[in-house]
């Protein structure tokens, strides 16, 4: 098997889905607040549109995306650091404190993802590649064509974890 190097974590977050429509009046001045308590050298930039909020500090790479067309927030930390190792303490308790401040009615689903890359020692074959021959079977994809990339999702539905 190929040797896995330069695995690099670029995107943890938390996917919600609120049971109800997601309130019009989200309180970002909260959100901003408790990225502050949290956070050191918190600064936050607020872009709103009609159907869309987003909250970015730049200074943590923390950002909260409220999708109301899609009754969605996504909560990211979008620094990219090695794949072991990275801290998530303060992350997820940001998560927990903004579901508590968004909460217009409890949480339908949700789901954790975390994006990374990597690189396969001196180039022995496409991480696409490696991903279907060590992770999936690889006859189902085999009439496919060439896979440029692949990745493992795992889905959890709130209550049965």
């Amino acid at each position: 098997m190929a040797k896995i190097i330069n695995h690099q974590t670029t995107q943890v977050n938390f996917t919600l889905i609120p049971r109800k429509p997601i309130n019009v009046d989200v309180d970002t001045t909260k959100l901003k607040a408790k990225l502050s308590d949290i956070f050191e050298n918190s600064k936050t930039i607020l872009t709103q549109f009609p159907e869309i909020v987003i909250l970015f500090d730049p200074n943590n790479q923390i950002s909260i995306n409220i999708l109301r067309d899609q009754n969605r927030i996504i909560i990211a930390n979008n620094t990219v650091t090695p794949y072991s190792g990275r801290p998530l303490e303060s992350f997820f308790k940001f998560v927990k404190e903004a579901v508590d401040i968004i909460d217009n009615n409890e949480i339908k689903d949700y789901g954790f993802n975390i994006l990374s890359n990597f690189d396969l020692e001196n180039g022995t074959m496409d991480s696409g590649d490696f991903v279907k021959e060590n992770y999936i079977k690889k006859e189902k994809f085999d009439t496919l064509g060439t896979l440029k990339s692949a990745g493992l999702k795992v889905v959890y539905e709130k209550g049965y974890c």
